[in-house]
């Protein structure tokens, strides 16, 4: 995998109301049910639990990860909060960058 990965995020201390909101709100915005689906393509959960699902895609090749909050309006701006500040903080030291090679001309 390389390139860019859009990925559905809902992340929260309390873990099991992430899972639900993500979940229902990307099962209402598809009109489907992603409750089986979204161990697979979304990252739900803890701060930790969604850092290290970020990570995953990032050891599997993605270079850029787009994150989509899924959450309701009035919850937004809180998980984009603990997205910014608790999960990425996470992946940053979860996922070691490609070493640097200068440029030979």
């Amino acid at each position: 995998m390389s390139g860019a990965v859009f990925l559905w995020a809902c992340a929260d201390g309390d873990g099991d109301w992430a899972r639900r909101t993500g979940t229902a709100v990307v099962s209402a915005t598809y009109a489907q049910d992603f409750a089986p689906l979204a161990d697979r393509y979304l990252a739900l959960g803890t701060p930790d639990q969604v850092a290290a699902r970020i990570a995953e895609f990032a050891e599997a090749g993605a270079s850029t990860v787009l994150i989509q909050p899924a959450a309701e309006p009035g919850d937004r701006q809180r998980v984009v909060r603990t997205i910014s500040e608790d999960v990425l903080p996470r992946v940053r030291e979860l996922v070691t960058p490609p070493p640097m090679h200068p440029h030979r001309s």
